[in-house]
């Protein structure tokens, strides 16, 4: 009974152990109170709470899987100890039987009752090394928690790879007013909607010279600026003016880095600079696409590209 409560103990103790990064940033965020943060800035801000408490939860599980690893040899060592006295007891009723055969009866009690207690011990290793599998298991998972999140060093370091406002070409920004030039030309007879509608065909066709015009008016006229300005990247980069969709491609980030383009335009952003001979930049985008989006398509490629 006190062999099965411990083992009780110690699977329960086993039981209680085993209980989209944001990729843009501006302003202070290592300030102890942080202020003036854009959407961006807050989501960073919230990923990396979420980064340091997968940190400490990795540690923790780490701490008791030792313990319990710990725990286990010493109680290998009493079941040894104890086969040892056992085996001892053994031996010494078969002396007892051959000396004594007037005690017959009781020596086969006695030997029921050790056969039974070397019963229960092969049980309890065998529970052990049950439990050992299952130990082995959650270090597993705690190694691949630790490889697939960012720690926090990681995530500050991979966040510098991005531009500030400051560093947006001044031809790709969002201006506060339509240009005199958008505003009297013919994209004005048209709704921003069936203009949008119109200029996506069009790219999806890659009718990119009728396009291009199109997406700009549509970016100065700040409608859906985001994705105009990932689409017009994806045109210069198609069209290898690579530094031209870097800047387009920046600015879309910029503005909202939770769209569904994302992953295609870090893919696109690493291989501009490598085209750009930008080897350094080119390395962080490849490794933040396939940290933040593991899972997707374009993590796929750059893995291939990687490893060429």
């Amino acid at each position: 009974m006190f062999k099965k409560s411990i083992i009780i103990s110690i699977l329960t103790a086993s039981a209680l152990s085993s209980a989209e990064v944001s990729v843009f940033g501006a302003g202070n965020l290592d300030s102890p109170n942080p202020y003036g943060l854009s959407q961006s800035e807050k989501k960073i801000l919230e990923t990396k709470s979420r980064v340091d408490s997968v940190d400490t939860s990795v540690r923790v599980v780490k701490s008791d899987i030792q313990l319990l690893n710990e725990r286990l040899q010493g109680l290998e060592s009493i079941f040894e100890g104890e086969g040892n006295k056992l085996n001892e007891v053994s031996f010494n009723i078969n002396n007892i039987q051959a000396l004594n055969s007037k005690n017959q009866t009781d020596i086969e009690s006695l030997k029921s009752v050790v056969n039974q207690l070397l019963q229960m011990q092969e049980e309890n290793l065998k529970n052990i090394s049950e439990l050992k599998k299952a130990i082995s298991e959650v270090a597993k998972q705690s190694d691949e928690i630790n490889k697939n999140y960012l720690s926090r060093s990681e995530f500050e370091k991979n966040m510098k790879q991005f531009v500030t406002k400051q560093d947006i070409p001044q031809a790709t920004t969002v201006s506060n007013a339509p240009s005199s030039v958008a505003t009297n030309s013919e994209f004005d007879k048209k709704s921003k909607n069936e203009l949008f509608d119109e200029a996506k065909s069009l790219f999806d066709r890659k009718f990119y010279t009728q396009a291009i015009p199109m997406f700009e008016y549509l970016v100065e006229n700040r409608y859906k600026p985001a994705e105009s300005n990932y689409i017009l990247g994806q045109m210069w980069f198609v069209r290898k003016d690579y530094e031209k969709a870097i800047g387009y491609f920046k600015t879309s980030a910029l503005l909202y880095d939770k769209g569904y383009w994302m992953p295609q335009l870090l893919l696109n952003s690493a291989i501009s600079f490598q085209s750009t001979k930008d080897i350094d930049n080119a390395s962080k985008f490849y490794n933040t696409l396939i940290q933040a989006y593991p899972d997707s398509k374009e993590a796929a490629e750059a893995k291939k590209l990687i490893s060429k």
